[in-house]
């Protein structure tokens, strides 16, 4: 049986391989409503109370500013989403129940796209967590089945551990 994960994670690989088939046109992607079936992607990540929901959710929040939107499918994503997500991520970071992996992935996102978590600078324990080196905590094989973040991080991770 399925898990809510796996079901995003299947219609994440669904709309990728749409905007492939739509040829990465902005126009068509946009007729076909990849960008509002990615936002309702992104929303129910954010409704689900488990930390890989929540690496989903930021990993979306990251890549929809980091890429161009007609090669992620990704678009305007609910800011009251993106806030809420902040605030779950700040919590854990202050309950020091942050794993490995989040952590790399976070320096990752912000060494690419810090003044996007600037936004957030009121939350400090968030700002002090983002500017930890990388420690390492991506593992290639840990990354399959895991949506577009998974597709993302198996990309240019070529190592058992970044």
């Amino acid at each position: 049986m399925l898990t809510e994960l796996d079901k995003l994670h299947n219609e994440e690989l669904i709309l990728i391989d749409l905007i492939k088939q739509l040829d990465y046109s902005e126009e068509k992607i946009e007729k076909s409503e990849v960008y509002t079936k990615y936002k309702i992607i992104h929303d129910s990540y954010t409704v689900i109370e488990d930390i890989e929901a929540l690496k989903r959710a930021i990993f979306i929040q990251w890549y929809a500013i980091a890429e161009p939107r007609n090669y992620t499918g990704i678009g305007l994503l609910s800011s009251e989403n993106e806030k809420i997500n902040i605030s779950k991520l700040n919590t854990i970071i202050e309950a020091g129940n942050i794993d490995p992996e989040f952590e790399a992935m976070l320096f990752h996102y912000y060494i690419i796209a810090d003044w996007y978590f600037d936004n957030f600078e009121h939350i400090k324990s968030l700002k002090k967590q983002l500017e930890k080196p990388n420690k390492g905590g991506i593992k290639r094989p840990l990354m399959i089945n895991r949506g577009q973040m998974g597709i993302y991080w198996n990309s240019f991770v070529k190592v058992d551990n970044y």
